[in-house]
């Protein structure tokens, strides 16, 4: 084939390789075939007028031919089979990516991250890092998604592989899709089918491998709004709108009981963060980066508020140290309500850890009795080599339940705990048989306890 560069665009020639992933079941397309129209990319330049009516000689592995024409400063996707069912609705929601600061800590980007889904091809996000890097869109609303769309930006070209996580609104993601080792290069297009179309709220694409930075011209989303069904009585709809931005890996959001109304943020790194009126502000209320060992199921695990906060100044924190082990400490607030002071630490509970997987630490105060109660997960099944969930003698695998507000350091077992008594059983074992309670709720109407 011969081309020429001329001023009035660039004739782009996808060719695709029948064996690639993109799956085909012979030449034609269909759509049941799973992510199509993946796989070698030629990109060649040619003037408009110098495409002949003979068609040129293919070779025999291709088994498809698209064509789509563009100015040569923009970036347009070639057709995919059939039109999606809807429009990009990427743009009318909320971006966020992996990045890491100036010394290097990891962070959440939702502040450039918006240039991956703004519509234009010609701005750019970028992680600034290797692989792996992760990038989620938000929705605004549930969408019927048929078609998404990723516009690379990469150089050199070379293999890359991606993971396509969906949520369906339930706030749990799916593994959808793995692309491995796909040959990619700059401004080529990955396009995944859904077929049939599934119900999404959110798009979470994981880059396991890049030759480059990872980063992304534009993310597309193509989808239809999922309608309320006409049905009285039925339970209102829900969406996510975002409350405050500037926050690194919250894990935790919280308030204190006393009708400041200020949010408390968890950051995993190891500090809390105060929400007010919409705005994080720029002091942390606690700051103990120095001694949290972060991250994966490690960090600034949970903090509570213990009843009538407002008289007493101190809070509860759950944490992982440097040596790898789960703290539970109580630290003290300053003259400044808004401020805590991370020197009056004072250590009440150390449960040591095997590994870095399913620690636990979540904490809440119960609402009938006013004891602290406290998760703890295996430690790792795989590094624990007995399941400590039955073991009596172990604080892992356990719901804990200890008094904290006695006045008896470093803390109280309540009479009513049910193992008190019992040969062989850790006092403060309130609950056991637990694999890794990571999160639990208290029923305020009730007092039932509830762990997902």
């Amino acid at each position: 084939m011969r081309s020429n560069n001329r001023e009035s665009g660039i004739v782009f020639l996808k060719l695709f390789n029948r064996n690639s992933v993109a799956g085909y079941c012979g030449a034609s397309f269909k759509r049941n075939c799973g992510l199509v129209l993946l796989g070698l990319t030629v990109t060649l330049l040619a003037a408009c007028g110098s495409v002949r009516n003979r068609q040129p000689q293919l070779p025999s592995e291709v088994a498809s031919l698209t064509v789509s024409l563009s100015p040569g400063s923009r970036w347009t996707a070639s057709p995919f089979g059939p039109p999606p069912i809807g429009e990009n609705v990427a743009p009318l929601g909320f971006a966020t990516a992996s990045a890491r600061d100036l010394t290097g800590l990891q962070k959440v980007d939702a502040e450039t991250a918006i240039l991956a889904i703004d519509g234009n091809s010609d701005t750019v996000w970028t992680s600034n890092q290797p692989a792996p890097q992760w990038f989620s869109v938000l929705l605004d609303v549930l969408y019927r998604v048929d078609r998404i769309q990723m516009v690379i930006t990469q150089a050199p070209a070379g293999p890359t592989s991606h993971e396509l996580w969906l949520d369906n609104g339930s706030g749990s993601r799916t593994l959808f899709r793995r692309l491995t080792d796909v040959p990619t290069s700059d401004g080529q297009i990955l396009n995944v089918e859904l077929d049939p179309p599934q119900i999404v709220s959110e798009v979470f694409i994981n880059t396991t491998k890049s030759p480059s930075w990872v980063a992304w011209r534009e993310v597309k989303v193509f989808g239809q709004p999922v309608l309320d069904p006409v049905v009285a009585g039925s339970a209102p709809r829900l969406t996510l709108q975002p409350v405050a931005l500037g926050l690194e890996l919250p894990v935790r959001v919280t308030h204190a009981g006393d009708n400041s109304r200020r949010l408390f943020v968890a950051e995993k790194m190891g500090r809390i963060r105060i929400v007010r009126n919409g705005s994080v502000l720029t002091a942390p209320f606690l700051d103990i980066t120095d001694r949290v060992r972060c991250c994966a199921h490690r960090g600034l695990i949970d903090m509570a508020f213990p009843p009538f906060y407002s008289e007493k100044n101190h809070f509860y924190v759950s944490y992982t140290n440097a040596s790898g082990h789960t703290i539970i400490s109580r630290f003290r607030t300053t003259e400044n309500a808004d401020r805590a002071d991370p020197d009056s630490e004072e250590v009440l509970l150390t449960i040591e850890q095997p590994a870095e997987h399913h620690n636990g630490g979540s904490m809440a105060f119960g609402p009938r009795d006013g004891y602290l109660y406290i998760s703890s997960g295996d430690g790792g099944s795989f590094s624990y080599p007995d399941n400590p969930a039955l073991d009596t003698d172990t604080l892992l695998s356990k719901l804990l339940r200890i008094d904290v507000e006695s006045g008896i350091e470093p803390y109280l077992v309540p009479e009513s705990n049910p193992f008190i008594k019992a040969e062989g059983y850790r006092d403060e074992i309130w609950a056991l048989g637990l694999r890794n309670p990571g999160k639990f709720a208290f029923d305020l109407a009730t007092g039932d306890l509830f762990i997902p």
